[in-house]
């Protein structure tokens, strides 16, 4: 999320104009007194709204009350101009009596009004869905060898117990009290959608030819991902510290040990070496097309901080070979895979490290791309036996 309140696509006068005029002035009484302060009184008559002055007033949000900043962040961030949030709500809302009024003709931001009016609480579902639906790089974290994996969906006493958990992390790291985890589950790997403050932030602002400033406290979302098959734990989160807020506040209060996740390595890189190009071979997965290496990062120890070597090319066996000459010594440490799938025009990347990080450009390609690691050998053996 975005460290400052954008309400660039709700503060277009153009883009107002495209939300019906009733259901616009409902949204807009929540900031009344806003307005007044900004010297417009919103109008009885839903017609005689100001749009250039409404999208003007709405661009400088000094002096904005908690409750109207937080619904217009909500409603902005589903106003934006993209065709999946669009038909994403409209699956949402799809069966409600007063979706009914959802015309043919109606845009993202009337549409984003429409269910923040009527069912608010969709809104976060919406939120939630889209976060979930994004391409995004995990890191992994894998059950002990001897762990049970097996996985309960968590009481309401323990889900409550978690948030407090999670809660007295983020307010030791000084980003408030404002935690909340969304639990999505069905046939695979359960998706926990933790929503959370990030540290205060300052943003600059104009008023009445001013400088001024607005505090408040942005709103950040990680998403966790346990697959009990395999006992792995995937998260998006980067920061050190919240990695091991999850690890250990998840591993206690849902598997009853703080050390249920260790640091045991995902990744195998010796097929590379033992097999060369043969290691990408892909005969039993027919929606691939064709895969190359397309980059290397090796480490060899040597000096204070040891020595990194990068090998590039659209195809590195190729390249190689034409020279020959074969992968350099050194551990290896990243591997970026170039894969060209039948249905796509262009090739994807996929990007895998000794830190367990995985990376897929396409989150939907990322379940195909690990089988396919995994028969190649590339996801260490003990990580996958019982799945």
């Amino acid at each position: 999320m975005s460290k400052t309140l954008n309400t660039r696509y709700f503060s277009k006068p153009s883009d107002l104009r495209r939300i019906a005029p009733a259901r616009l002035l409902q949204f807009l009484t929540l900031g009344t007194s806003f307005f007044e302060s900004k010297g417009y009184a919103l109008p009885e008559n839903a017609d005689e709204l100001d749009h250039d002055v409404i999208g003007t007033i709405l661009a400088e949000p000094e002096g904005m009350s908690e409750e109207f900043q937080s619904a217009l962040f909500q409603v902005s961030e589903l106003s934006k101009p993209d065709q999946e949030l669009f038909d994403l709500m409209v699956r949402i809302v799809e069966g409600k009596e007063w979706a009914e009024e959802a015309h043919q003709d109606i845009t993202n931001a009337d549409l984003a009004l429409m269910v923040f009016l009527n069912e608010p609480q969709l809104i976060e579902e919406v939120h939630a869905q889209d976060y979930i639906t994004k391409p995004k790089s995990f890191q992994y974290f894998l059950a002990e060898d001897d762990a049970d994996h097996t996985f309960h969906k968590p009481s309401e006493e323990t889900l409550a117990r978690l948030t407090a958990a999670l809660n007295a992390g983020f307010v030791k790291k000084r980003r408030g009290e404002n935690a909340k985890v969304t639990i999505r589950d069905g046939n695979g790997p359960t998706c926990f959608l933790v929503r959370h403050g990030e540290q205060f932030a300052r943003q600059a602002a104009i008023q009445h030819g001013e400088s001024t400033s607005v505090f408040f406290r942005p709103e950040m979302h990680d998403l966790l991902i346990y697959n009990a098959m395999s006992g792995e734990l995937r998260m998006t989160t980067k920061a050190k510290w919240q990695q091991a807020l999850y690890l250990e506040t998840f591993g206690d209060l849902l598997f009853g040990n703080k050390d249920f996740f260790g640091n045991s390595p995902r990744f195998n890189f010796d097929p590379l070496r033992e097999l060369g190009a043969k290691a990408l071979s892909h005969a039993e997965f027919p929606e691939i097309e064709w895969i190359a290496l397309r980059e290397i990062q090796l480490y060899r120890p040597g000096g204070s901080r040891g020595q990194w070597e990068i090998r590039k090319a659209d195809n590195l066996f190729e390249s190689l070979e034409a020279v020959d000459e074969t992968l350099p010594d050194g551990e290896i440490k990243k591997v970026t895979f170039r894969i060209k799938l039948k249905n796509s025009p262009r090739p994807r990347l996929l990007k895998i490290g000794s830190d367990n990080k995985e990376e897929v450009k396409n989150d939907q390609d990322r379940a195909l791309f690990d089988n396919w690691l995994k028969a190649r050998g590339f996801i260490a053996e003990e990580n996958h036996e019982d799945e």
